[in-house]
């Protein structure tokens, strides 16, 4: 695992607990069709414009919220939440004025509030599960965190000891378990000896992470799950959340390439920063050798083209095959080697997502 590849603790240490290292833009997306918005009133608008209902709506931190169980891991505000197309609410049972509902939903620390919103007859349900951190409990789990990672290498005992070291901090268990999720899958995913996981759990693995610390503002979280995001090749998710490091580099150069959003002399002249910041710390091995390669300065590149073959040759798991697909594909085409190029780009042509660049790829090779 990175930190233990790296040996670049201190970094970690001096890093872990800023509110976030890259300026996050604020973007509030419409369910329906997915446009984002600079803004919560140009996102009503268009929500009420566009896709009229009469269906009760809720807004929190203007995000619409539908009918899944939402994690909240921050204290909110009766001004985070916003109620629309409703003129009676019920709040765990009990009936109140809408008006209130903010208000008394800014108030919970620790409970499951479940809502039924009303418009004349027709209604909606929604499940708010309260688990508001404590912020000494977080910056225990870091530092706890920080410590393990100073340790020898990443093991099974390192992740037990992890856990049995925060048990402490109580009100925030599911971003303890996040992080372990993650370790574990780590884990199986490197095949580790002590490891008692079968290779395949790893995927159940990193989702179950992605979910426990989706709701956390944390640059651990944020790191892990842009990491998560562009191993399952969802390379926009992973620009979102790192934008402005090297995994949200990386990521947005395979987004380009995919969605041909840029020629792929413009896609590779550009050179990001290859310091060793915190994504370095948290990523498996393989990700970790694809996320420095897919960085490089377009004339390094064509020296690593026999070790990127190498690790196709072993690695397993499909997500990263595609990634190793692509780098080769366009690498060669750089190289001016098109029946290699060629070769890349047709093992991709028939999958989901990437049929586009594969014949893209193939019309100019052939």
């Amino acid at each position: 695992m990175g930190v233990w590849h790296t040996g670049d603790n201190e970094y970690l240490r001096t890093n872990i607990h800023q509110v976030s290292n890259i300026p996050l833009i604020k973007e509030y997306l419409c369910k329906h069709c997915k446009r984002v918005f600079p803004s919560e009133e140009e996102l009503f608008e268009h929500r009420f414009e566009s896709h009229p209902t009469h269906r009760p709506m809720l807004f929190l931190n203007g995000q619409e919220l539908g009918t899944t169980r939402v994690i909240v891991t921050r204290s909110i505000s009766a001004t985070d939440v916003t109620l629309k197309m409703c003129d009676h609410a019920i709040v765990n049972n009990e009936r109140m004025d809408v008006k209130t509902v903010p208000s008394r939903l800014a108030q919970v620390n620790s409970d499951v509030c479940r809502l039924v919103l009303l418009n004349n007859n027709v209604q909606a349900e929604f499940t708010l599960d309260f688990q508001i951190a404590k912020f000494e409990d977080l910056i225990g789990i870091e530092k706890q965190f920080v410590r393990t990672a100073s340790g020898p290498g990443l093991d099974t005992r390192a992740v037990e000891e992890f856990i049995s070291a925060t048990a402490v901090y109580r009100s925030d268990i599911g971003y303890c378990d996040g992080i372990c999720a993650y370790l574990y899958g780590v884990l199986a995913k490197e095949r580790a000896p002590d490891s008692t996981l079968p290779y395949d759990e790893y995927t159940e693995r990193y989702n179950k992470s992605a979910e426990k610390l989706s709701g956390y503002e944390r640059p651990l979280a944020s790191t892990i799950c842009s990491l998560i995001e562009f191993h399952f090749n969802h390379f926009r998710n992973a620009v979102h959340l790192a934008k402005g490091v090297r995994v949200g580099q990386a990521a947005a150069r395979f987004a380009s390439l995919l969605d041909g959003s840029g020629t792929s002399t413009d896609i590779w002249k550009n050179t990001p920063a290859t310091s060793n910041i915190l994504d370095a710390s948290v990523t498996d091995w393989e990700t970790e050798q694809i996320i420095r390669w897919t960085i490089y300065r377009i004339e390094e590149l064509p020296k690593h083209i026999s070790e990127i073959r190498n690790l196709l040759d072993r690695v397993e798991t499909r997500y990263d095959r595609v990634k190793l697909h692509i780098l080769l594909a366009e690498l060669n085409d750089i190289a001016g080697d098109y029946d290699e190029a060629l070769h890349h780009a047709k093992e991709l042509r028939n999958l989901p997502g990437l049929g586009g660049w594969a014949a893209s790829k193939i019309l100019k090779c052939t």
